[in-house]
């Protein structure tokens, strides 16, 4: 049972893909230029007196080149004056609290006019499912209400050595994140993150520490869709990567381009543990200034293949062992185009009750533009494809299926008006399977047309 196993019960080649991807991203970071190197104010200014046009016998013409002459010494004056250095924002007192949080909402169209499927967690909790396959983006003609979200930071200090965030959350995708949780859907679908930091040094280095449940370092997207580039989530999202963990990790910095994150933590999205293993994982990040980041990350452990979500009907019953790679690639060669390259790979190998030795893989590469066009509007379009691999016993790890081949399309309009995000959607899903449910039963495509907002605060 995964995630969505009612996706369940109803390679173009990902090499060429991915390297299309790569070579897009690479291609735009090798032309992304610096800043033409400014020339010294103070010749700015002699080259625009140099320019200026002789004076002619004219009174007025003569009076208005002496106040243009004024305003140039003026503005030369200006130029070889020391430049007023601003200051960086101040980050969070000591001791300080800090509360933001935000309510998420949307109304759909599906031109399929799907019927509801019933999905039911591990601990025995019913979810109705109109968009097969969706993250978050499950209702079709009618309003839902995704996510409210309160978030608590306190900043260590003032006779408390450690710092604490708590974000707390409520709604259709609060549960669905707990979808697979082994605690159970209902007691845990309010906390989304809850730990304790503080900084050690450690290694010659200095690390901040979390302990406690906090959201996955892996995947691109992330949970609440306002920080995202579109409203809906990609199937590699739902499909490819883990939504959050408890256990413990350390970020440092190891010089001024390249960070490290390392933690040990139960597995994927289970608080309560349905094993007596651990994973671990390791995540590095190259920043090369304000145009490239790149980011890549390991994971790798043994799982019980209930909080994994592992596409079986035995799920919760067995465990796999399991390797994660993800990998990002995030250009912004201009201040309103961002470009984005993400890759992801998995695979499972192990043993699962009335199935036995079973092993499978997972492919998922998301492409992603992005334009600024107005302070207010955006845009912003995805493709993606996702493939589920049967290997030893026929098992595909991420779908419980034979071979699964997922595609999409997405655009996506965005407005912004202070506190509002409003967003615009149309996408496109297709499969090799009759996997998406309809009106007169399933079919290999969907279509939808979503209408999202944001309030934050």
């Amino acid at each position: 049972m995964n995630r969505y196993s009612s996706l369940a019960k109803n390679r173009y080649s990902a090499l060429s893909f991915a390297v299309a991807c790569a070579g897009l991203v690479s291609t735009a970071a090798a032309n992304a230029q610096e800043a033409p190197v400014k020339t010294d104010k103070s010749e700015q200014v002699t080259t625009k007196l140099a320019e200026m046009p002789a004076p002619r016998k004219n009174l007025f013409a003569f009076e208005a080149l002496a106040e243009k002459s004024r305003q140039l010494r003026l503005a030369s004056l200006a130029a070889l004056a020391p430049e007023e250095k601003k200051e960086e924002p101040a980050g969070p007192k000591p001791g300080e609290l800090t509360i933001t949080g935000l309510a998420d909402w949307y109304y759909g169209v599906n031109t399929k006019a799907p019927g509801h499927s019933v999905f039911t967690t591990p601990s025995g909790d019913t979810i109705n499912i109109d968009n097969v396959g969706r993250a978050f983006d499950i209702k079709d003609r009618q309003p839902g209400f995704s996510l409210g979200e309160l978030n608590i930071t306190r900043a260590p200090g003032k006779g408390l050595g450690l710092g604490l965030t708590a974000t707390l959350t409520i709604g259709d995708t609060a549960r669905l994140v707990h979808a697979t949780e082994p605690g159970g859907t209902t007691n845990w679908s309010a906390v989304q993150q809850l730990f304790l930091s503080g900084n050690h040094k450690f290694l010659g280095k200095d690390w901040a520490i979390d302990g406690g449940i906090f959201a996955t370092p892996f995947g691109y997207e992330v949970i609440e869709s306002s920080s995202n580039d579109n409203y809906s989530r990609s199937f590699n999202f739902a499909l490819g990567v883990p939504l959050y963990h408890a256990g413990v990790r350390g970020t440092t910095t190891l010089n001024g381009k390249w960070s490290l994150q390392a933690g040990i933590v139960n597995g994927w999205n289970n608080i309560a543990d349905d094993n007596n293993a651990k994973s671990i994982y390791a995540q590095l990040t190259y920043k090369a200034g304000t145009k490239f980041t790149n980011i890549l990350g390991w994971m790798g452990g043994a799982e019980g293949t209930g909080a994994f979500g592992a596409g079986v009907p035995t799920a919760g019953a067995g465990g796999v062992t399991l390797n994660l790679f993800d990998w990002q690639a995030i250009l912004t060669p201009t201040d309103k185009l961002k470009l984005v390259g993400w890759f992801t790979y998995g695979g499972a190998a192990g043993s699962i009750q009335n199935v036995g030795k079973v092993s499978g893989n997972w492919v998922g590469m998301t492409g992603i533009a992005r334009y600024q066009v107005t302070p207010s509007f955006a845009w912003a379009a995805r493709i993606e494809q996702f493939e589920d691999l049967p290997g030893t016993g026929g098992f595909a790890p991420r779908l419980g299926l034979g071979y699964s081949n997922l595609k999409s399309y997405t655009l996506t309009l965005e407005y912004t008006k202070k506190n509002l995000v409003s967003r615009l959607e149309w996408r496109h899903d297709s499969a090799n399977q009759a996997l998406f449910g309809s009106a007169s039963g399933n079919v290999s495509d969907q279509d939808t047309i979503t209408l999202g907002q944001v309030y934050k605060f």
